[in-house]
C-alpha cells in the first residue's frame, strides 16, 4: 500500500495563504497541482527538540511552516533513534492519500549535510502501527501513498525515528517539512 515517489519544490502561492498552497507534482504525462491540509502548530507534539539558538528554532511546529528553511531537530543525546512526531487533528474530514517528506534540515546542502535525516520512520495511524516508511537520502520532497480507505477518520498521525543517515558534522536528526495531500495517488 506504499509507494514512493519523487515530486518536485514546494512553491507558494502569490496570496500567502497556507490554506492556498499549492505543491505542483511533475510526471512524466502531466503537471497537476493539489491542496495541501493546513495544520496548526498547536496539533503538533514532539518527543524532545534542540534547544533553540539565538538565530534558530528547532521546534516541532518547522515541520508544518510550508518553510524547507526550518526544521525540527530532535533534542537527545545520540542520533535520535526513537524520537517521534505526532500530528492530532480531529478536522480531517477528507481522507489523506499522500504524505510529503522534506528530509533532513533542508536550508542548505550544507546544513543538510552536517545534520542527520531519517532512513526509517514508523507509522502510525491512530495509535496503530501502519507502516515504515524508507526515506531516501535527499533534500528532494519525497511522497508516500497511502491507502487507509474512505471510511477510516485519521484523528492522530505518529511518525517514530528507526534509523538514520549520518550527519558529517552534529548527530542531531531534523526534518524540515511534513505535509499532506487527499488526492488519489
Amino acid at each position: 500500500n506504499i509507494s514512493p515517489y519523487t515530486i518536485g519544490d514546494l512553491v507558494h502561492d502569490k496570496t500567502g495563504d497556507l490554506n492556498k498552497t499549492i505543491k505542483k507534482i511533475q510526471s512524466e504525462e502531466e503537471e497537476i497541482e493539489y491542496i495541501f491540509f493546513n495544520i496548526d502548530s498547536k496539533d503538533i507534539k514532539v518527543s524532545s527538540e534542540l534547544k533553540a539558538t539565538n538565530k534558530n528554532s528547532y521546534a516541532g511546529k518547522n515541520i508544518i511552516d510550508f518553510n524547507t528553511k526550518t526544521a525540527w531537530v530532535e533534542g537527545v543525546k545520540g542520533n535520535g533513534i526513537g524520537e517521534w512526531i505526532e500530528i492530532n487533528y480531529e478536522d480531517w474530514i477528507t481522507p489523506i492519500r499522500i504524505i510529503n517528506f522534506y528530509n533532513g534540515y533542508c536550508k542548505n546542502e550544507k546544513t543538510w549535510k552536517e545534520n542527520g535525516r531519517v532512513k526509517k520512520i514508523k507509522l502510525y495511524v491512530n495509535n496503530r502501527a501502519y507502516a515504515v516508511l524508507n526515506l531516501k537520502d535527499t533534500m528532494l520532497c519525497q511522497g508516500f501513498c497511502i491507502d487507509i480507505g474512505d471510511d477510516v477518520v485519521i484523528n492522530k498521525l505518529k511518525f517514530e525515528i528507526l534509523e538514520v543517515y549520518k550527519g558529517e558534522k552534529y548527530e542531531d536528526t531534523a526534518i524540515s517539512e511534513i505535509l499532506f495531500e487527499y488526492h488519489s495517488c
